[in-house]
């Protein structure tokens, strides 16, 4: 079990991300994206996990205040340049399924 304190020093990021979805009662995302940190083995699976999370919730990023809508895409990019043809086929498919 990590603390707050350790939370927002290895990835503040997240931190901002799940500490604005908690302010607008939006616990279930915060709580997934906690999961999907603490039920992965790799760095990889981490922001494989974490971005899943995000784009599934991705009409969440609109409800935060500046500060999350800019972690929230700090993360994107991250995850992004990992997995680029997931971002490809994400962008593919918003277009054509807004």
């Amino acid at each position: 079990m990590t603390t707050d304190d350790e939370r927002r020093a290895w990835w503040p990021e997240l931190y901002e991300v799940e500490a604005a979805l908690r302010a607008l009662g939006r616990h279930d995302i915060a709580d997934d994206l906690d999961r999907s940190v603490r039920g992965s083995a790799t760095a990889s699976e981490v922001l494989g996990n974490v971005g899943l999370v995000l784009r599934t919730h991705d009409v969440q990023r609109t409800r935060l205040g500046p500060e999350g809508r800019g972690a929230w895409d700090r993360i994107m990019r991250d995850v992004n340049r990992n997995y680029p043809l997931r971002a490809l086929g994400y962008r593919v498919r918003r277009f054509i399924w807004p």
